[in-house]
C-alpha cells in the first residue's frame, strides 16, 4: 500500500481521481473508473469498472478524509504490472 496526502476533501479528491486515472491508465484498453461511497463525504474506494480478478480488484484507490483534507492509498493487487503501477500513481498525484 501506498499513501498520499491531499489538501482537497475527499468529495473534490474523488472528483478529480476519476478522470485523472481514466487519463493516465496505460495498458492494452482503455479503462473506466467509478467511486463507490463507504461513508457519504468521509470515505470512497475509487475502483476499475473491468478490474476484477480471482474475487479482488486489480487495485483500489481508497480515499479518506484526514483532517482538513485527505488521504489517498493506493492498494495493489497481486497482477500489477509496474507501468500500470506508474500510470495510476501518477493519476493519483495530478489530484493531489
Amino acid at each position: 500500500m501506498q499513501s498520499f496526502s491531499s489538501g482537497k476533501t475527499p468529495d473534490a479528491a474523488v472528483t478529480c481521481l476519476i478522470p485523472s486515472l481514466q487519463e493516465n491508465y496505460k495498458a492494452i484498453g482503455a479503462q473506466r473508473f467509478v467511486a463507490q461511497t463507504l461513508a457519504p463525504g468521509k470515505e470512497y474506494d475509487v475502483v476499475p469498472t473491468d478490474g476484477f480478478v480471482n474475487g479482488h480488484y486489480i487495485y483500489t484507490v481508497n480515499v479518506k478524509a484526514s483532517g482538513s483534507g485527505s488521504t489517498l492509498s493506493l492498494y495493489k493487487g497481486q497482477a500489477m504490472l509496474p507501468s500500470i503501477t506508474r500510470s495510476v500513481e501518477a493519476g493519483i498525484r495530478a489530484c493531489l
